[in-house]
């Protein structure tokens, strides 16, 4: 009902007749629907369905899908649920009870329910495989106004350091802290100072080989980076996590648990200075 008679979600709606699903979201009995409205399906890059063929357009489809009825009080914890295309789905819950799907789709509204499940709005289409921690930064690095990572970004893709971001992305379970870009231009002139060696320490101090959600956090943790030097968890409040790294510079945790197929990234708001 919500996609055929809603305006805001005609590409779904088309999407789901060409791929011949129509009647199965329709009559199959408890189910949990990621529903993309039109504005999710053009942040994604797809403007029309001219060219797609049920076979393309199938597994997207099923990658919204849960087996399940599952409200938004009932995500689940661990982050990870497996679609009906039998891949999975990763969910970062964000410090404001916001959530993201796979880094960098949001759900905008939750628990519609109908007669055969539920359906929770997202604001940008899912593709799988769902994307790693780097390609994850760089989506957000590409959203324009709304960038966070241009500069690390920049800095993992240059070739003196690409073996860095392939190091990450090999990773089965990662935690990186991602300095946004504020963070790097407070100390812009200290880069300018430092030595390849010395920026790979740098970039290697902000990524910890173990999945690390927020709540696994304790006052006191000392987390261990890529480049065996630690990071220590100073505090914890209902609204930040406030690390301190070698320079006893305090940083705080401005989101968190934006979530990949291969780990999680909490954005920073300095960047983590280790011993050089």
């Amino acid at each position: 009902e919500v996609v055929l008679f809603e305006k805001d979600f005609t590409i779904l709606a088309a999407a789901l007749r060409k791929a011949e699903l129509l009647d199965v979201v329709s009559t199959t009995d408890n189910l949990t629907v990621f529903a993309p409205d039109n504005a999710a399906f053009v942040a994604a890059g797809i403007t029309s369905l001219e060219g797609l063929e049920k076979e393309d357009l199938t597994p997207v489809l099923t990658y919204h899908v849960l087996g399940a009825v599952v409200k938004a009080a009932d995500l689940p914890a661990s982050g990870i649920a497996e679609t009906l295309n039998g891949e999975n789905i990763y969910l970062g819950y964000l410090y404001n009870n916001g959530v993201l799907i796979n880094g960098v789709s949001q759900v905008t509204a939750v628990d519609i329910e109908k007669s055969n499940g539920v359906i929770h709005v997202i604001n940008r289409t899912l593709v799988p495989p769902a994307p790693n921690v780097v390609e994850i930064a760089a989506i957000l690095a590409d959203a324009g106004d709304a960038s966070e990572f241009t500069f690390l970004v920049s800095l993992l893709t240059a070739p003196e350091y690409s073996d860095i971001a392939e190091a990450i992305i090999a990773e089965p379970n990662i935690t990186v802290f991602a300095p946004t870009d504020a963070a790097f231009e407070a100390i812009i002139d200290l880069i300018g100072t430092l030595t390849e060696e010395q920026i790979r320490t740098v970039l290697t101090y902000h990524a910890a080989g173990a999945r690390v959600f927020a709540e696994d956090l304790n006052v006191g943790d000392n987390i261990t980076m890529l480049n065996l030097q630690d990071v220590r968890v100073k505090s914890i409040s209902d609204t930040e996590i406030v690390l301190e790294d070698k320079s006893d510079e305090d940083t705080v945790v401005i989101i968190k648990n934006v979530h990949g197929s291969n780990g999680v990234i909490h954005a920073i708001d300095k960047v983590l200075i280790p011993n050089l």
